[in-house]
């Protein structure tokens, strides 16, 4: 087992934070932010840019460095079909888009049950899954604060798979 170093984008336009859309085999709907793993000697900066237009079609420039999180499943068969997803270390930065136009022309399908992204009102976020949960928790204060903040460890107890 590993730990995935994970890097994600927080864009806001018009109120509105864009997200990608997940509905599990079972039917669970969640969504995350942008952003996916880490490639080895591939920068995090790079690693946002990269996941972030194949997951959304958008090109974006990173405004700076806004938390860091961490991620642990505690379900013991997710653990061990996906050894080196069940604890991840998430680096979030804020961005904006480089252009208004979706360079791809459609969110991409990239990752195992993503559906789509979704623009959604900041105000709504409180009433959605969205991990990793210390991001929903913190938004406004992310968004606000001028320097990183630490949002701490979460251990999600359930298989969403």
């Amino acid at each position: 087992m590993a730990i995935r170093s994970a890097v994600k984008t927080i864009v806001i336009k018009d109120g509105c934070i864009l997200l990608i859309k997940y509905i599990s085999e079972k039917g669970f709907v969640h969504y995350g932010l942008p952003g996916g793993g880490q490639e080895q000697f591939e920068n995090m900066e790079e690693t946002a840019k990269r996941e972030f237009l194949e997951e959304t079609g958008y090109q974006i420039k990173l405004k700076r460095f806004a938390a860091i999180a961490e991620e642990i499943f505690e379900d013991k068969e997710l653990r061990k079909e996906y050894p080196n997803y069940v604890h991840r270390i998430h680096h979030i930065f804020q961005g904006e888009l480089i252009e208004e136009d979706n360079v791809i022309g459609t969110c991409g399908n990239i990752d195992t049950n993503q559906v789509g992204c979704e623009w959604i009102p900041i105000e709504k976020v409180s009433k959605i899954y969205l991990i990793p949960r210390q991001v929903k928790e913190n938004l406004i204060i992310i968004l606000n604060s001028s320097y990183p903040i630490y949002l701490g460890t979460t251990y999600e107890k359930a298989n969403f798979k």
